[in-house]
């Protein structure tokens, strides 16, 4: 019974409203700029000297509009993200990039006419990982040092419309632990409770097509 008030109150809000239950679908693309952050990182020479990778992402956005101002966004990503990081008292600086297939399911609210914010939960697949020891070296393939093959996150979003066109920023930050990796500390004890997570901000450009 409870299922079907829920959805009576659900339908009604959609056809009550001519704005609402139309659906759109947005197309985008745009930057990556990523690392990875440390649970913990007062005693980790590594967690102080990581720094953010640029990569891209492409974007398929199908949308429902549940009311005037809000709306369902099921966001599907094609994202490259990574880190780079430099071992204590040497010069070369490695890099691992890992391609993602994300899922990100939102809910966008209207604040003004030109402005939305949206906040959802980032779900990740790993397709590929690809490391290098230097800048000047080849990407090449790599056996998977993060054991985890998918990633589990929260975002956010500010998106500013011109019309069908848009411009949009959104911050990634992941809530699993992604690293099979034992992290030491200055003097090369093992610190067993340690997590990695990634963390993400994109910056993108889309046009949204009427259906």
């Amino acid at each position: 019974m409870k299922q079907l008030i829920l959805s009576t109150f659900f339908l009604s809000t959609i056809f009550a409203n001519p704005i609402a239950g139309q659906f759109r679908l947005d197309l985008s693309a745009g930057a990556n700029i990523s690392n990875i952050s440390l649970k913990e990182t007062s005693e980790i020479p590594f967690g102080s000297i990581t720094e953010s990778v640029t990569g891209y992402y492409l974007e398929v956005s199908p949308n429902l509009q549940l009311t005037k101002r809000l709306k369902f966004v099921f966001n599907t990503q094609f994202s490259q993200k990574g880190f780079q990081y430099k071992e204590e008292r040497s010069s070369l600086a490695s890099s691992f990039r890992f391609t993602y297939l994300d899922i990100i399911p939102e809910l966008e609210l209207s604040v003004f006419q030109f402005l939305s914010v949206g906040v959802g939960l980032n779900y990740g697949v790993r397709l590929r990982e690809r490391s290098k020891l230097s800048d000047d070296e080849p990407w090449v393939a790599s056996d998977p040092s993060f054991s985890s093959g998918s990633d589990l996150g929260i975002a956010g979003k500010v998106k500013v419309d011109f019309g069908n066109l848009f411009i949009y920023t959104r911050f990634n930050r992941g809530i699993s632990s992604l690293a099979d990796v034992t992290f030491t500390d200055a003097n090369g004890q093992d610190l067993t409770t340690t997590s990695t997570y990634n963390r993400n901000v994109q910056f993108g450009v889309g046009y949204s097509f009427g259906l």
